[in-house]
């Protein structure tokens, strides 16, 4: 088994000693020379795997675990930002007509370039 340990005292830190499980613990710290050596206890690592195999599911998955808040959120700053890169080319007055379009305009200029 592979153990870390640290010094209540100097708080030296010694990773990666190799020891049997049967081995008793290192008790003198090397840098102070202390018997105040204690072993630490980590949690081991927690893996799961899912069987994604497309970017749908990858999404899905990942919407869940920022929730709908954040997702809401996260939405409406990309549609800042893609209002803003249509209106990036354009000067005030067409900018200006523009964001009083309806909706069904702003996508038909979108799609056909007509209505400014």
């Amino acid at each position: 088994m592979i153990y870390d340990y640290e010094c209540s005292y100097c708080g030296n830190k010694q990773y990666g000693v190799e020891q049997s499980v049967k081995d008793k613990p290192i008790k003198k710290c090397s840098k102070c020379n202390k018997l105040t050596l204690e072993r630490v206890i980590l949690s081991p690592p927690m893996v799961k795997c899912t069987n994604i195999t497309t970017v749908g599911q990858l999404a899905e998955k990942n919407a869940k675990k920022i929730g709908k808040y954040a997702l809401s959120e996260r939405s409406e700053k990309n549609k800042n930002k893609i209002e803003k890169n249509i209106y990036g080319n354009l000067d005030k007055k067409q900018t200006r007509k523009l964001a009083n379009m309806s909706k069904k305009q702003k996508e038909k200029y979108v799609m056909t370039g007509e209505g400014l």
